[in-house]
């Protein structure tokens, strides 16, 4: 590299353009081309329509994911909107009608009908209507999905979408290491880092959203430019650390591992996968040993897990081995219907007031801390298999690349972490992957102009967007820890 005071910028110099080059190199040769040309909307013949009520709908979309994570009267009012924008569309049955035979849509219509029908039985199990109907407006938020899926039914919308959650990461980012710094009276996590985001893991999350997204832009064709891409590189890169060295919530870097090792196997040939898993797996335990916040927390994990019999009702993740084999109990006494939809605390109550031995836990919880548990109990089979239905009809899409990708990743994070915690049902986690599932996994509709290329692409008018043509192979991740 050329020295002095005049010497070049590194793009200018002879590094600079070896190390383009070989990026060049990589991405003309990286794993998304051949399936993956270009992003392009529909033509104005298949039904769907720009208007300013689309667009309003869209940035609607966008605060509600805001809004879970930073105020949820925000959230709410902006769901409120995106259900009045979504009712005024002016094409409004092109988009309803795109959203038919998607496997995700139709999954969804059964668990709304099986949480009705569990709540209907609440009522017949002593529960009045009010919390009967308490319960069931607890999962309103699915509805989302439906209005988000039609309204980023086109994929340009998807990259906007993405590119500016990566802007709101980055400048989330930027405020928990600023303010700190200028000595505003905000919670904190400790000395360097403030608690700016609801809760330590809504603020993890938002940080292991932000970077996986991030990088997705720039190792994809979301983004062309060399200068783009490394800048977003630079961010992700940035983000994983401050969610590495000062968050002290597990969900985040849990959620971080799991997306990144689920996009690889997604994207990559199982060999170059399962190299690639190895590696992230193995610089994430790096990074865990060398960060005390970390180190401790997961030390703290299993410390607690390790002497649950002594400490449990009284530690974060030895209440839960309580929880689990109460819930345990009480779906053993009504394995079929369960207790009915939002009557688990009404449930945990009752199997604790028959007197000692009976109960593990002294107090009654609202939550068992585990998202397939809550289904089982509260809604018995038929929900717990709705919900595993769901989650298989996501997998079923066949949205265009890389957000397909993405949107599998991300769930796949949030079904793991669901392991220690209901990050489906609860606000915060659960507004923010509903909003993720709508945009990312959204099928592109197949009207009349396009055509399945000899390249297993599909052409609209010319150019091409990648259609999966088959889903890929399932590949395991292992990842145990609390929430």
């Amino acid at each position: 590299m050329r020295g002095g005071s005049g010497s070049a910028p590194i793009w200018g110099s002879d590094e600079g353009a070896l190390v383009m080059a070989a990026m060049r190199a990589w991405l003309a040769a990286g794993p998304f081309q051949g399936s993956y040309r270009t992003a392009i909307d529909l033509p104005a013949d298949s039904g769907l329509r720009d208007s300013w009520v689309l667009r309003a709908l869209r940035v609607c979309a966008f605060l509600v994911a805001v809004g879970a994570v930073t105020s949820p009267p925000l959230a709410n009012i902006a769901a409120g909107l995106c259900l009045i924008f979504f009712a005024a569309l002016p094409d409004l049955k092109a988009r309803v009608t795109a959203l038919r035979g998607q496997p995700m849509i139709r999954a969804l219509g059964v668990l709304a009908l099986v949480l009705v029908a569990s709540s209907v039985y609440a009522v017949l199990l002593g529960s009045g209507w009010r919390a009967a109907a308490h319960g069931l407006v607890g999962w309103r938020h699915l509805l989302l999905v439906l209005v988000i899926a039609a309204a980023f039914a086109e994929v340009a919308p998807r990259r906007r979408f993405v590119m500016g959650f990566v802007a709101f990461g980055a400048l989330s980012a930027a405020a928990l290491v600023l303010v700190p710094q200028l000595g505003l009276p905000v919670p904190r996590l400790d000395p360097h880092s403030a608690l700016l985001f609801r809760n330590t893991v809504t603020q993890a999350l938002l940080l292991a959203l932000g970077g996986f997204l991030a990088l997705l832009a720039a190792l994809s064709p979301i983004t062309q430019g060399l200068r783009e891409k490394f800048v977003l590189l630079t961010g992700a890169v940035v983000i994983g650390g401050l969610l590495v060295v000062f968050q002290p919530g597990r969900s985040g870097l849990i959620a971080l591992i799991v997306m990144v090792i689920c996009g690889i196997a997604l994207t990559f040939k199982w060999r170059t996968a399962i190299a690639l898993g190895v590696a992230v797996i193995a610089l994430a335990g790096v990074a865990v040993m060398f960060s005390p916040v970390q180190k401790e927390r997961f030390q703290r994990a299993v410390h607690e897990l390790a002497n649950r019999d002594q400490t449990a009702a009284s530690t974060s993740m030895g209440i839960r081995t309580l929880l689990w084999r109460d819930t345990a109990q009480m779906i053993r006494e009504r394995p079929l219907l369960g207790w009915g939809l939002g009557r688990y605390e009404a449930a945990h109550t009752a199997l604790i007031a028959r007197g000692p031995g009976h109960a593990a836990t002294p107090q009654p919880g609202s939550d068992p801390h585990n998202q397939f548990l809550r289904f089982w109990v509260e809604t018995g089979v038929p929900g717990l298999l709705a919900f595993l239905a769901l989650l298989w009809a996501a997998w079923r899409q066949r949205g265009p690349r890389p957000y397909r990708e993405a949107g599998l990743a991300i769930l796949a994070a949030w079904c793991v972490n669901s392991l220690f915690s209901s990050h489906f049902s609860n606000f915060n986690e659960g507004h923010l992957i509903v909003v993720m599932m709508g945009v990312l996994l959204a099928r592109a509709p197949a009207a009349s102009p396009i055509e399945t290329a000899g390249d297993g692409t599909e052409s609209v008018a010319g150019a091409s967007v990648a259609q999966p043509a088959s889903p890929p192979s399932a590949q395991s991740t292992d990842a145990s820890t609390a929430s």
